[in-house]
Order: structure tokens, then sequence, then C-alpha cells
């Protein structure tokens, strides 16, 4: 990619975690609702989002997430996440998206970590979290080298902010506690941190929350 692209060597690689499981269904028929003008279209639509499940002898209401099996999902999974085209389209780097796996390039490190800040704030408002064994931010050069980096890279400072992650994820309730992972990220990424790092840190605290809780 690097050879392809010489002007730009910064690469962000990622894609959401759980993608249709994880979509709220809130946002999404406001975004339906916003995208189509026939209210017969979208009355079909929310009957769609709103399913009931059969399992085990009982009726279940879904409430969050869209059917994997029907074929209408992967184009209403594909809409879901438009906010994100907008916002990084709008920052005139290299930017293309498939589903919910994403590549973003730019010619300095500056301007790549603003990318993924910007990526971070709008996943967060979308209530939907990037993968942390898939998120990769560095040099295109580095082509298939390992893509996470061991958490004992962290410095002092950077645990001190996930220190008080943990804090604050543990009095949270549970619809907070994306926004403050998001808000970890980013200020990991302002202390220097590669994306990578933090995210792969993050997950690891996460798990030790559920753990703890």
């Amino acid at each position: 990619m690097g050879d392809a692209l010489p002007g730009f060597p910064f690469v962000l690689r990622s894609d959401v975690k759980s993608y249709y499981a994880s979509l709220d269904q809130e946002l999404l028929l406001a975004q339906l609702h916003d995208a189509i003008a026939d209210p017969r279209l979208v009355t079909i639509l929310e009957r769609y989002v709103r399913r009931t499940v059969y399992q085990d002898g009982l009726y279940r209401d879904v409430t969050q997430g869209i059917s994997l099996g029907c074929p209408l999902s992967p184009l209403i999974a594909a809409h879901y996440l438009k906010p994100l085209d907008e916002r990084l389209e709008a920052t005139g780097l290299f930017y293309a998206r498939f589903m919910d796996d994403w590549v973003v390039l730019a010619p300095t490190r500056w301007k790549l970590r603003w990318a993924a800040r910007l990526m971070q704030q709008t996943l967060a408002e979308l209530k939907v979290q990037t993968h942390p064994g898939k998120t990769f931010l560095g040099r295109t050069a580095r082509g298939r080298r390992r893509r996470c980096v061991t958490a004992a890279r962290i410095s002092a400072g950077s645990e001190e902010i996930l220190a008080s992650l943990l804090g604050a994820m543990h009095c949270a309730a549970e619809a907070d506690r994306n926004a403050l992972v998001a808000k970890a990220t980013v200020e990991l990424l302002d202390h220097g941190e590669a994306l990578e790092v933090s995210t792969r840190r993050l997950q690891e605290l996460w798990d030790l929350l559920e753990a703890l809780l």
C-alpha cells in the first residue's frame, strides 16, 4: 500500500466489534425516518427492526441490533455508519469503507491522529465500538507486521488515564460506558500512544471490569 500511494505513508484500519448485534435501534430508526420520505416504507422497516424471536419455548422482543439472516440487513447496516462517512470524507484524507470495515490514509501522523479522534467520537455517538484486535494505526510500510504491540509499552501517564477509566466505568451505567471508552481512547491518542495500544489495553480493562461486576 505504501508503494502504491507514496503520498500517504500513514494508515488507520478498523472495524466495529459485533457490528450487527450492537446497532442501536433508536438511532437506526431516527436515521431511517430522516432518509425516507414514504411513511409506509418507514413503518415496514420499523417492524423489521423491532422484531420478536422465539427461543426455548419463549418469545422475546429484541431491543438491540438487527437480524443477521435478513437480506435487508446489509443495506441497513451500511447506512448506519453514514455519519462516519460524512465526517471522515470531510477531512480531505483518503477514506474508503465496506460495511463496517474502513481505511484512512494520511500524509502526516498528526492528520491521522486527528482522523482517529474524529472516528472514535463519531462511533461513540453511534453507540458502537471499534474492534480492539482489528484496529491499526501506523505507517503503511509496516504491512503485515503485528497489528498490536504489547501493553507493557504504555507509559505511566497512559496508565493514569486507564486507571481513571476503570474507576469511572465501575460506577457508570451500561449506556454510558461506550462514551467513557471513546473519551479515554482520545486522551490516549493526545498523550501520544498508538491506537492499537490503546484499544487493546482498553479491551483488557473492559474484560477485567466485567469479571469484577
